[in-house]
């Protein structure tokens, strides 16, 4: 293993989420360091680079992969992505 490998990865949060559920946003960045944060004027939403752990190890230059979020999903209501709670981050 490479000793310069970072856990480095991408990801979207949709500024509406940030402005609406602060909270949830907070949990999502939780343990991370962002490197860079850019808006993604057609998607609204804020396009992250991030250092966390979860996220799979990469060789110096090499593009860092893109992530999803994971949430849970109320079982009895089936409450849509935007209300449920933030479980972990997963590879696309």
């Amino acid at each position: 293993m490479n000793k310069h490998m970072l856990h480095i990865g991408e990801f979207l949060i949709r500024r509406d989420l940030i402005e609406n559920q602060p909270d949830r946003a907070r949990d999502m960045l939780a343990g991370m360091i962002v490197v860079r944060a850019e808006l993604q004027w057609v998607s609204n939403a804020i396009l992250y680079t991030a250092i966390h752990p979860d996220f799979d190890q990469i060789e110096p230059g090499e593009l860092p992969p893109f992530y999803h979020a994971e949430s849970e999903v109320d079982a009895v209501t089936n409450a849509p992505f935007f209300t449920t709670k933030f479980k972990k981050w997963c590879r696309a």
